[in-house]
């Protein structure tokens, strides 16, 4: 178990969600994809499920939007471009650069909390 308080990402390489999490921890432990590949399957199976769900909730378009925990900001690029005002939040420095990057989404870092 982590130990201390892992809601801040402090050591962006080696923290719990720094970059080493996303990049080794999750191939190497459980089998997943590396990031990109996880980013481009994750548009048309995982974001497609959750944005039917936010429009049955949301007023309409232009309606903000802010998700909690975005990780590659996928999921917020696609609320923008079903007319959403989105936002992401994400504790990792390094994955907030990857979000902006490959989805040109505004992505905020830190905590709820802050």
């Amino acid at each position: 178990m982590p130990g201390g308080d892992i809601s801040h990402v402090r050591e962006d390489e080696a923290g719990l969600y720094g970059k080493n999490y996303y990049l080794q921890h999750l191939q190497k432990d459980y089998g997943y994809p590396d990031l990109e590949t996880r980013a481009r399957a994750d548009l048309p199976e995982r974001c497609l499920h959750w944005l039917r769900t936010v429009l049955k909730f949301v007023p309409g378009p232009g309606a903000r939007t802010l998700e909690l925990g975005c990780g590659h900001g996928g999921f917020v690029a696609m609320q923008r471009w079903a007319g959403l005002d989105a936002t992401g939040l994400e504790l990792s420095p390094w994955l907030v650069g990857k979000a902006r990057e490959w989805f040109g989404v505004p992505v905020l870092q830190g905590r709820l909390e802050d």
